[in-house]
């Protein structure tokens, strides 16, 4: 049970390893091809989740995340992009001030297993000293607002990544979730200016289609593009799905029987939350219990008979 009240989920052995069946020579051949490679991953998550979906709620709401530290050391990687958003994706400059802060703080204090990600440099060192370099990346830019000297201040504290937008609209551009799509704006294109300049990745997992290949075009050249479609081609007729065996049909029917039951039971407490809500706010506004009333994602509460009325 950590400091908010939950269990968290096993870093290690919560899901089953698959296990590919190699010869001895096969076995020996990819071990020193890790051993000799850099392995980068570019959007990771290190925080651990709850080991109960339900607890999700108090999972995100809670002021701060355990990392898996243990989880990261397992799986071997040299380097990752580790992304977060700030407290409750609250995207504000003091959220993220205070979750690079907190983060760097506990990797300080787990130094046996990483280090401090900011140049490439700490990559080939991460490699030597068998850890794992992490580089924080923020998934929007929304907090910089309107000041483009807002993202040298977060390099100074040592970003170095940033996503344009995180699902919804911004001042640089839409993201995927937006009724339209809108692309990058002149703001937007003078954020990846000074993305460029001082050397943060840029990007674009939460952003709208033609936000996307608009700052494609900003951010690299044809050529570069086309160079890294190949390499993305190469390395998938190469390495393919050679090594991947599904699961057993039982097995995955089980998985979506028990998704569907903790989906559903998430729902019923939805709803009771909802009613119970409702029924709060009625008897506050000296409403009868049968009144049809809504209440907005900024707190009011309008009536409906017919008609819709705003009553507070």
């Amino acid at each position: 049970m950590n400091k908010s009240g939950f269990k968290s989920a096993k870093q290690i052995g919560r899901v089953k390893e698959h296990v590919v069946e190699l010869s001895e020579a096969e076995e020996a051949r990819a071990m020193d091809l890790h051993r000799k490679s850099i392995v980068f991953d570019l959007h990771m998550h290190s925080v651990v989740l709850p080991e109960d979906p339900s607890d999700f709620g108090a999972w995100e709401r809670s002021p701060r995340k355990e990392v898996g530290y243990e989880g990261i050391k397992k799986g071997g990687i040299t380097a990752c992009l580790d992304g977060f958003s700030g407290w409750a994706h609250i995207f504000t400059m003091d959220a993220n001030v205070r979750e690079i802060g907190l983060r760097w703080c506990d990797m300080d204090h787990n130094y046996d297993k990483v280090i401090r990600g900011l140049r490439a440099e700490d990559v080939r060192r991460a490699k030597r000293e068998n850890k794992t370099a992490i580089f924080l990346i923020t998934e929007n830019s929304e907090m910089i607002c309107n000041d483009l000297d807002g993202i040298d201040m977060l390099y100074g504290l040592g970003l170095r990544g940033m996503g344009l937008s995180y699902n919804k609209r911004n001042l640089v551009g839409d993201g995927r979730t937006e009724r339209t799509d809108s692309g990058l704006s002149k703001f937007g294109i003078q954020v990846i200016e000074r993305l460029n300049k001082l050397g943060v990745i840029v990007d674009l997992a939460h952003c709208g289609e033609r936000m996307t290949l608009e700052a494609a075009e900003v951010v690299a050249t044809s050529e570069q593009i086309v160079a890294i479609a190949s390499d993305v081609a190469t390395a998938h007729e190469c390495y393919g799905m050679a090594f991947y065996m599904p699961p057993p049909s039982d097995r995955i029917s089980a998985i979506e029987r028990e998704s569907t039951e903790k989906y559903q039971a998430l729902e019923r407490e939805f709803e009771r939350y909802r009613g119970n809500a409702e029924t709060a706010v009625k008897i506050a506004l000296n409403q009868h219990h049968d009144t049809n009333i809504g209440i907005g994602e900024h707190g009011e509460v309008r009536k409906y008979d017919g008609r819709s009325d705003r009553i507070q």
